[in-house]
C-alpha cells in the first residue's frame, strides 16, 4: 500500500442518483482508500475493509482499477504498460474452471512451465491487438454470453499469475489462442499463437 488518500463510506448503491456519485471517495465499498505502490493512480488503487466475522475482525485489500476510458490498442497497454508483468512475476498456477464457478479459491502450480515458455507467452500477450470480439468473432462471442451451462459453452483455462508484490494478475485463456484479462473477460481479447499457449494449456485441467 502507499500513500492514504482518503475514506470511502460506501454511501452509493444502483439506486443513488448521479448527484451521490460526484462526491469525492463515492463508493459501494467502506474503508481506507490508498495508492499502490508501484501503479498509475489513474488506473489502480485499493480499499481496506474490515469485516467482523464471528467476533474476530477480519481484514480485506480490494484493488479497484479503471478499465473504462483508457486506450487499449496493443496487449502492452495493459500487460506491460500498467501491470508490468514482465520480470516482476513469482509463480504461474491455474484455477480449475469448476472451483472458479464455486468460488472455491484453490489454485495449482504449473510446475513444467519453464522460464523460456513463459517469456514467450507475455512477449505474444505484449504484441497481440486488442479485439472486441463482438465484431471481430461474433461466434465465439455468441458461445462466452450463452450462460446456460454454468459460464458458457466456451470453457476458459484460468491463469493466476502471482506477482512479486504479493498482487494477482488473472487471465482467461481459450484453446483458439484469446487470451483476456478477468476485468475485461467476454468482450475485449488478445490472440496469441497456439504454440505460446501450448505449454500452459497442456497443464491446466
Amino acid at each position: 500500500m502507499g500513500e492514504k488518500l482518503g475514506r470511502a463510506k460506501g454511501t452509493i448503491d444502483e439506486w443513488s442518483s448521479q448527484k451521490d456519485y460526484e462526491k469525492e471517495f463515492a463508493s459501494t465499498y467502506t474503508g481506507d482508500i490508498h495508492r499502490v505502490k508501484g501503479y498509475d493512480e489513474d488506473f489502480r488503487l485499493c480499499c481496506i475493509e474490515k469485516f467482523q466475522e464471528d467476533g474476530e475482525e477480519t481484514t480485506f485489500i480490494v484493488f479497484l482499477e479503471c478499465l473504462n476510458g483508457i486506450d487499449l490498442f496493443r496487449g502492452r497497454d495493459l500487460f506491460e504498460e500498467r501491470l508490468h508483468m514482465k520480470g516482476h512475476i513469482q509463480k504461474v498456477q491455474y484455477q480449475r474452471h469448476e472451483d472458479w464457478n464455486e468460488g472455491v479459491k484453490k489454485y495449482y502450480d504449473l510446475e513444467n512451465l519453464s522460464d523460456a515458455s513463459l517469456d514467450e507467452f507475455i512477449d505474444e500477450l505484449y504484441k497481440g491487438g486488442f479485439e472486441d470480439v463482438s465484431q471481430t468473432a461474433p461466434e465465439f462471442y455468441e458461445e462466452l454470453t450463452d450462460i446456460s451451462d454454468d459460464g458458457g459453452k466456451r470453457k476458459p483455462a484460468h491463469l493466476v499469475v502471482l506477482m512479486q508484490d504479493g498482487s494477482m494478475i488473472k487471465l482467461w485463456i481459450y484453446e483458439n489462442g484469446y487470451v483476456a484479462y478477468e476485468g475485461l473477460r467476454n468482450f475485449y481479447f488478445v490472440k496469441v499463437s497456439k504454440k505460446a499457449l501450448g505449454p500452459i494449456l497442456s497443464q491446466c485441467d
